[in-house]
């Protein structure tokens, strides 16, 4: 795969609906969610749930800046495409309820001299939050999270990305985005395996906000909490317009250009 179509790929655009990215409860590793953004920034305005999309591993792990081992990643991305597929997750309906949700519908794999090539098709529950989306929806490019390498710092910006508009970023806004404790605790952790907060902010929230304020041109990111009885029960973001967004840019794409190979162990 030449350069230039590594750097194209790069900068294609992942579009997901704003009800998608608040209302979802779902948890994947690191590469699990660069295999899934990297499907979905395969999807045209124009395509429907039925479409098929076809890349190969070797295509996946250059635009991911991932040194590929042909007998690792094979099995690997075949064993995380399984997961993706057979695990769905909860999603919150406008009235309270919540309802199971499916990322794939099909996958194939074909081997040949070259390699291996995969083929996927997203579930049709997909369709109203993945595809022809016209209202309520986030952009950015691929590109703007490969280089993070912890899964939440994926999850926290994108959750952040989607309050935090395009427009507030070309009027260099300022905002505030507030959630409830147990509500953070939702969006990036399915299991309780951090159930006291302090163990919570070190090993999710800080890391994630360090990696975001390190590599994201977009915007700048700091917390607050609030305490009630001795307990944080919400937590404040506060975004600002990014300082430094070239030399910014320019060390996310430098960290991608070598990000090494990743077990598929999160």
């Amino acid at each position: 795969m030449e350069e230039a179509n590594i750097t194209e790929s790069r900068n294609q655009y992942i579009a997901k609906s704003n009800t998608l990215i608040q209302r979802s409860r779902y948890s994947l590793t690191l590469q699990q969610q660069r295999i899934l953004l990297f499907l979905i920034s395969k999807i045209k305005p124009t395509d429907t749930a039925d479409q098929e999309y076809t890349f190969r591993i070797g295509e996946f792990c250059k635009v991911c800046g991932i040194t590929a081992s042909t007998g690792d990643y094979y099995a690997t991305v075949k064993d995380d495409l399984l997961y993706i597929r057979n695990n769905g997750f909860w999603l919150k309906l406008e009235d309270g309820r919540l309802t199971t949700v499916s990322w794939l519908n099909k996958a194939y794999i074909k081997s040949d001299e070259d390699g291996a090539e995969i083929t996927v098709k997203f579930d049709k529950e997909m369709m109203p939050y993945l595809f022809q989306l016209q209202r309520y929806y986030t952009q950015y490019k691929l590109k703007n999270v490969l280089s993070y390498q912890g899964k939440y710092s994926i999850r926290l910006y994108e959750i952040i990305r989607s309050y935090y508009t395009q427009r507030d970023i070309e009027r260099m806004n300022d905002k505030e985005i507030v959630f409830s404790a147990q509500e953070i605790r939702e969006l990036l952790l399915i299991k309780p395996i951090y159930p006291a907060w302090t163990d919570f902010e070190k090993r999710v929230i800080k890391p994630a906000v360090k990696e975001i304020n390190l590599y994201c041109d977009e915007f700048e990111v700091t917390y607050q909490t609030k305490k009630v009885a001795h307990r944080v029960s919400m937590i404040t973001f506060i975004i600002n317009p990014a300082h430094h967004s070239l030399r910014k840019a320019k060390r996310r794409e430098d960290k991608l250009n070598r990000i090494p190979n990743h077990s598929p162990v999160d």
